[in-house]
């Protein structure tokens, strides 16, 4: 299985983009790639900043442009991570993290797997606490009433 790591990002995350890369460098294993995407005038400074950096494996981070839209950062951030495939076509499973992220334990592409199925995190809207908030921007934006809930954080 060829499994990779994705983080789409801004430059204004580079404060924890950096704490993210250590803690993949310690923590994720079995990863064949780590790739950065930032918008096409941010790109140059990410490859700058931490051109050095590398995956567990001793493996080069690597840094890809995307579209840009003005002031639509977060949801530009969510239609890129839809296009996770163009970045990674020859994966089999990518692992979304934010710049935010922190692994704090080994990591392996198993981790996310169960019966050899790759894990989705839901839960209804009805349980769903303060994310409540994001379902009618999700129902708007697939068409449908949505039930179940997916941006939570993996337990991993």
């Amino acid at each position: 299985m060829c499994a990779s790591i994705l983080i789409v990002t801004h430059w204004m995350h580079v404060p924890f983009l950096r704490l993210c890369l250590k803690s993949i460098a310690k923590h994720a294993h079995g990863f064949e790639r780590v790739v950065i995407v930032a918008p096409t005038t941010e790109v140059g400074l990410f490859e700058k900043e931490f051109g050095g950096s590398q995956t567990a494996a001793g493996k080069p981070i690597i840094f890809r442009h995307c579209w840009e839209v003005v002031n639509r950062g977060h949801i530009q951030m969510n239609g890129t991570k839809m296009c996770a495939d163009l970045y990674l076509p020859e994966a089999d499973l990518i692992a979304h993290l934010d710049a935010d992220c922190v692994l704090t334990r080994k990591v392996t592409p198993e981790s996310y797997l169960v019966d050899n199925r790759i894990l989705v995190l839901a839960r209804p809207y009805a349980i769903a606490g303060d994310a409540r908030a994001w379902k009618p921007l999700v129902d708007r934006a697939l068409g449908i009433d949505a039930t179940l809930e997916t941006m939570q954080s993996s337990q991993i």
